[in-house]
């Protein structure tokens, strides 16, 4: 498993997976629920899959659309996750002056 880098994408891309960790999201879901283009969502969702963070797996053919690709947090990196989702927080805080 590979160090990962929390970057504020990382962050907000985990924080969205955990706030989802009862179903699986799809990539067009994950840029619409952070705000972060899929040109940059996708690369993030790689290096999530590479140090083991996310499960990924195909939909089943048959909707009439070209079939998605489903993304989960895994459950031993919710740790992770809440952590980096305390980081956006306080981030959010120090943006819009809240923070002392």
């Amino acid at each position: 498993m590979r160090q990962l880098r929390l970057t504020i994408k990382t962050r907000l891309i985990l924080a969205a997976l955990y706030e989802a960790r009862d179903r699986q999201l799809y990539g067009y879901e994950i840029t619409k629920l952070t705000g972060i283009p899929a040109a940059q969502v996708y690369p993030v969702l790689e290096r999530l899959s590479k140090a083991g963070a996310i499960q990924r797996e195909w939909e089943q053919p048959g909707s009439g659309r070209p079939p998605r690709r489903y993304i989960a947090l895994n459950p031993s990196h919710y740790d992770m996750a809440i952590k980096a989702s305390e980081g956006i927080a306080r981030w959010g805080d120090l943006v819009n002056g809240a923070a002392a």
